[in-house]
């Protein structure tokens, strides 16, 4: 026996892939005696190698395994039913017999056989694999595109929404601006008709009181188209923080009211007292924290507001006091 070389079994192979593949006995024989040539050299083929050759035949062509197991069961019917005529074929070359020939074939028929189901049924399952696999995309990529239609849907409603108001807030202070503008201009028309201070003096107040209402007016529309796009237009003011109050044991009937690890105030004959002084001093720590930021939004989120409103308001009050 010689070693079973790729080569050799490729030969076998293509034996019964070949175009010129004929059932004619003349032609029968000459392939039998290559057959026999094969399985005198090798017990047996390469399992492997035929693997590897049906795999490369059928990416050519899906007949093409067919082909081949056809022209092998046809050799087969041939040992079989021209017995005799094989025997002399075979006895020529070897000492083997017709059925050690077919056994092979068998052999080699079945290998081919369970090479191609297990091909195909690889490819099902790859196949189906990749259908599921595709419709999961499909379905998650329509779902998405279904979310974000929403979403698009949503913002570009809730964007219209928000231009319509910003337009009319816009259009509003424009109608404000304006108005107010000639309700000023006929007061300064009436201005220049007056003839000493004294009666200047209520035209001034009605003036200041105008630009009071207008001022404020625009503000307000201004600060809710701010709130409508998300924008700060006023300064940042940081909370205050609150002290906070606990009671220790300093010594033996001795209980002191402690913020930051100092003591604060005297010390206490009893534990309840010094809680209540505790609790007095957080409330009002408390209460000073929310006043002073309540100062501080008032004073230092608009200062600009304050400072004109402040002016406004003191000449109002001036100019009335003189009248």
């Amino acid at each position: 026996m010689q070693y079973n070389s790729t080569k050799e079994t490729k030969e076998l192979l293509s034996i019964f892939s070949s175009d010129t593949f004929s059932i004619e006995e003349d032609n029968l024989e000459n392939i039998l005696k290559d057959v026999v040539s094969y399985y005198v050299k090798h017990t047996r083929h390469q399992y492997h190698i035929v693997s590897q050759y049906v795999n490369e035949r059928m990416s050519e062509s899906q007949d093409a395994i067919s082909y081949i197991l056809n022209n092998i069961d046809g050799m087969m019917a041939f040992l079989f039913y021209k017995k005799s005529v094989c025997e002399e074929v075979v006895a020529s070359i070897s000492s083997m017999n017709v059925d050690d020939i077919i056994l092979n074939l068998e052999k080699l028929y079945d290998h081919i056989a369970l090479e191609e189901e297990r091909i195909n049924n690889n490819s099902a399952i790859i196949r189906r694999s990749n259908e599921q696999i595709e419709g999961n995309v499909i379905n998650t990529f329509n779902s998405i595109m279904d979310s974000f239609q929403t979403k698009v849907d949503e913002i570009s409603n809730s964007l219209n929404a928000n231009i319509i108001t910003v337009v009319g807030l816009f259009s509003a202070i424009i109608f404000v601006f304006f108005g107010g503008l000639t309700s000023l201009s006929d007061v300064i028309n009436g201005v220049w008709k007056v003839k000493d201070k004294e009666e200047l003096i209520i035209p001034l107040i009605i003036i200041l009181v105008i630009g009071f209402i207008i001022f404020n007016t625009i503000f307000l529309l201004l600060y809710s188209i701010a709130k409508i796009v998300d924008k700060n237009i006023g300064s940042s003011v940081t909370g205050w923080n609150s002290w906070w109050y606990y009671v220790e044991e300093i010594k033996e009937g001795c209980f002191g009211v402690f913020r930051c690890g100092e003591m604060v105030g005297k010390c206490c004959k009893s534990k309840t007292e010094a809680e209540r002084r505790a609790k007095k001093r957080n409330y009002l720590s408390r209460l000073k924290a929310i006043i002073q930021q309540i100062v501080k939004k008032i004073f230092f989120r608009f200062p600009y507001v304050v400072l004109i409103n402040a002016i406004m308001i003191l000449g109002i009050i001036y100019l009335y006091l003189n009248i």
